[in-house]
């Protein structure tokens, strides 16, 4: 087998393009000057990357133009030029997959990142958030708006095997098999799919959207050679967390808005709120006759609030509406939000466990940055940081620093339209409680107070 192109994609293409031509291994030999032993090995996938000069002979003996000539280059391993970036950018290959669902409150980060991938000059920006917070829809709604608006051709990858919410389009043709196998194996450790994609696209203007690939050991190596390779190449990631990749900017995801807590609000004002109107056009789905009404709003408005604004979570929750109302739905979150939305009320098969990776979320905090998770929680409501400052006694620069990873993290959100106040997500805090009666608190195990606690790794990472 080719160790380069998998499945002999060059060996067979020459095997096809000189057998339609009625030519013998002899005869092309003949016409191209390259012996029929280099023609039978090539063939057969005997040997590795083809030399450039080899194939531009064979290619001359076999006549080959226009498009031909193209996905014999790129076969080959050899298509920068000109005429086969214009292929890709045609190509089915070199557009965003087609979603499968509405994107709601996503305008302001749709704008943001699509003007820093199209104009900002960045070259890798990764979007952090928690599963299910909408990333990979996210994603896909920058992506389709720099391939419409801007004309770039968007290249997507996902780790094999994933199951996601968009349909990634079937190559039809040689070049879209070369680009798909390139990005199949784009973190295979014994491959080089990064330097087949990159002789792929050469140094066009393109974008490639890495969607769900969490850190893994030599990740960060592939992406930074990528980059190396192809001075034009952007690339758009989603992970649950940020690898710290040289050069990378990051941009944590936020649940959608949310109603404030407590009564008072009206079918007019809550259909505004973007967290409602995800929520209803998933009802919607089930009960197409369903709309907000005095007698719902109260009960619509605190599903919202308690799960957080989460996509995913309010899509599994809307899914239960088929056999009872929101007032039902709301007892059985109050009592335990995970019993509802910890498995689909449909027939769409298991889905990711939301609990399983918010409690992975909740593990992956640092003591301090628990500690002081912990205490936003008990305080049950929003703080600012100068609030936080005065209660805790740590200082500014740390209390930022620790703000600013849990809100990385995806555990805190901020809230209020005036001075910026953060608060725990309900979900979490459901979670955390959970954990903590199986447990110890952090005081007990370690020692000393919060502010001990948060002064020591203010030391550690020389904020203090």
């Amino acid at each position: 087998m080719n160790a380069v192109h998998g499945n002999n994609r060059f060996g067979d293409l020459l095997r096809t393009q000189r057998i339609r031509r009625g030519m013998t291994q002899t005869q092309l030999a003949d016409l191209s000057t390259i012996s029929v032993r280099a023609i039978r090995d090539l063939e057969l996938g005997r040997t590795g990357r083809p030399r450039y000069d080899t194939t531009q002979l064979i290619a001359e003996g076999l006549g080959l133009i226009g498009r031909d000539r193209t996905d014999f280059d790129a076969a080959a391993g050899h298509a920068a030029a000109a005429d086969a970036f214009e292929l890709i950018r045609d190509s089915e290959s070199a557009r965003p997959p087609a979603s499968l669902g509405a994107i709601v409150g996503r305008e302001a980060e749709t704008e943001a990142l699509a003007d820093i991938l199209t104009s900002a000059g960045r070259r890798l920006v990764t979007i952090i958030g928690l599963s299910g917070v909408g990333k990979s829809r996210l994603a896909l709604e920058v992506a389709e708006t720099v391939y419409r608006s801007h004309g770039i051709p968007v290249l997507w990858a996902a780790p094999p095997g994933t199951e996601t919410s968009y349909r990634i389009a079937p190559a039809q043709d040689q070049l879209s098999h070369l680009i798909r196998d390139a990005l199949d194996g784009l973190f295979d450790p014994d491959g080089d799919a990064a330097g087949r994609l990159s002789t792929l696209i050469g140094d066009r203007r393109m974008v490639l959207v890495l969607d769900g690939y969490d850190e893994s050991p030599g990740h960060a190596d592939q992406v930074v050679s990528l980059l190396q390779k192809s001075h034009e190449l952007r690339i758009l990631r989603t992970t649950r967390t940020s690898g710290g990749i040289p050069g990378e900017q990051t941009s944590p995801l936020a649940p959608l808005t949310v109603p404030e807590s407590g009564d008072g609000h009206s079918p007019t004002g809550l259909a505004k709120i973007a967290s409602v109107q995800m929520l209803l056009s998933h009802i919607r789905m089930v009960r197409p006759e369903f709309s907000l009404t005095t007698a719902n709003s109260e009960a619509i408005a605190e599903l919202c609030w308690r799960l957080d604004g989460v996509p995913a979570a309010l899509e599994m929750a809307a899914s239960w509406l088929l056999v009872c109302e929101p007032q039902d739905l709301l007892a059985q979150v109050r009592a335990n939000p995970f019993e509802v939305i910890g498995q689909p009320g449909h027939d769409g098969g298991p889905q990711p466990g939301l609990g399983v990776s918010l409690s992975e979320a909740i593990g992956s905090l640092s003591a301090p940055e628990t500690t002081l998770m912990e205490h936003l929680t008990s305080a049950g409501t929003g703080m600012s940081v100068a609030e936080i400052v005065e209660v805790s006694g740590i200082p500014v620069p740390t209390c930022w620093a620790l703000v600013r990873r849990l809100l990385m993290h995806g555990v805190l959100r901020q809230e209020g339209s005036g001075t910026m106040r953060f608060r725990t997500l309900n979900l979490i805090q459901f979670l955390h409680e959970r954990r903590r009666r199986f447990t110890a608190p952090y005081h007990a195990l370690c020692g000393g107070s919060l502010s001990e606690g948060i002064e020591r790794y203010a030391v550690a990472t020389s904020f203090v």
